[in-house]
């Protein structure tokens, strides 16, 4: 996660984080301060922005990186020093975000599941169609192998990592999760007060964002023009090039609870 003197930021994976960590980074450490910017820093006249790229222990997969330190921290480990701050992060069209996922090729330097139990499923493994990997994801949810789950889940991969990212006590609702609990709105009062700003309008909404929040204008209008990075949907497909109607329908029934969220965050935002 990224912490400054002003909010909180939560890299949820494949959503554009890359891209607005290292406009932040510019932002508070970059090349864009002027040369009186720097000298007032260097007498201290001025305080330098407080940025720091905050790293803390894996705990959202069962890969060989669990435990590992990494900047993708979710809303619980934010440190308490930092917790009555504004927390920021980014939302993403649910289709689009699982074709990154399958372009990004994650899944194959690092498969949730042992090679031999991939390779019985698929003998193509891992020359996966796109098909065959929403078959393997939607029917072996990454989430239900952590050890603070461990259950079959009745939500789908995305809806499980976004309770785990953004919800108050999101192991708990993990583990108690059901049917009842997807049809109430029972997840307003779970998931944890965050500014979401949307992919699809990454570099509008983060300068927008920053300006709201007292940022000069001269220092963040390059955002605007900001290049994508780790972009690996290619140019050209459209979501049809990759689901078929009855994936559209299986996608819609297993992220039923997040489309609902989505929803609820857009009418918040209006």
């Amino acid at each position: 996660m990224i912490v400054t003197d002003k909010f909180v930021m939560i890299n949820f994976p494949k959503t554009g984080s890359a891209f607005a960590r290292k406009m932040l980074q510019i932002v508070h450490h970059g090349s864009n301060y002027s040369y009186l910017d720097k000298l007032l820093f260097k007498l201290n006249i001025v305080k330098r922005p407080y940025f720091e790229i905050f790293e803390v222990p894996n705990i959202r997969d069962m890969s060989h990186r669990r435990n590992f330190m990494d900047e993708h921290g979710i809303f619980i480990q934010i440190p308490d020093e930092h917790r009555k701050k504004l927390v920021l992060s980014i939302k993403r069209n649910i289709y689009d975000r699982y074709i990154s996922i399958y372009e990004f090729e994650d899944w194959k330097r690092d498969p949730w599941l042992d090679i031999d139990v991939l390779k019985n499923k698929f003998s193509n493994y891992p020359d996966l169609s796109f098909e065959q990997f929403m078959s393997l994801i939607l029917n072996n949810n990454p989430m239900e192998l952590l050890p603070e789950v461990n259950r079959k889940l009745p939500v789908g991969p995305i809806t499980s990592q976004f309770i785990l990212f953004y919800f108050r006590e999101p192991f708990k609702i993990l583990n108690s999760i059901d049917e009842h609990y997807i049809a109430s709105e029972d997840f307003k009062k779970d998931l944890a007060d965050i500014r979401f700003i949307d992919q699809a309008n990454l570099n509008n909404e983060l300068f927008q964002f920053l300006k709201d929040l007292g940022y000069k204008e001269r220092r963040i209008k390059f955002i605007l023009d900001g290049q994508p990075i780790n972009k690996s949907t290619p140019a050209g497909k459209t979501r049809d090039d990759y689901f078929t109607e009855e994936l559209y329908k299986e996608v819609q029934s297993k992220e039923k609870l997040l489309f609902k969220i989505l929803d609820h965050l857009k009418t918040k935002d209006q």
